[in-house]
């Protein structure tokens, strides 16, 4: 059973963190896109961020569960570095995908009024 909660956590950690990359130049190339091909963009945008939002739910799912049924305790200094670094990165990822987001809607809202 432990085999495999590993093998869930390491797999969304790749779900979680690799979709990224594929994120940010599709974000660049959405500014030069016609009308056309902005929806089929947006769509993609759409899929990779929900990928990446299940998938970083289930990692930090499947973490609790090694550290509870694991042989580490909750005041093992990684435990609590990696809850350091997971929080801040959920901060600042927040922070980035919104201004992200406001900017792409805020783009097809004043291409949709002209």
């Amino acid at each position: 059973m432990y085999g495999t909660i590993v093998f869930v956590h390491v797999f969304s950690a790749v779900l979680s963190i690799g979709p990224l990359f594929l994120l940010m130049p599709s974000i660049k190339r959405l500014r030069n896109v016609d009308e056309s091909s902005e929806s089929a963009f947006l769509s993609v945008i759409h899929v990779i961020i929900r990928i990446v939002m299940h998938a970083g739910h289930v990692l930090v799912i499947s973490g609790v569960l090694l550290i509870l049924t694991g042989p580490w305790p909750w005041y093992t200094s990684w435990v609590i570095a990696t809850l350091a670094i997971m929080l801040l990165s959920a901060f600042f990822f927040r922070l980035a995908l919104r201004k992200c987001l406001k900017g792409i809607i805020f783009l097809k809202v004043i291409k949709e009024k002209s």
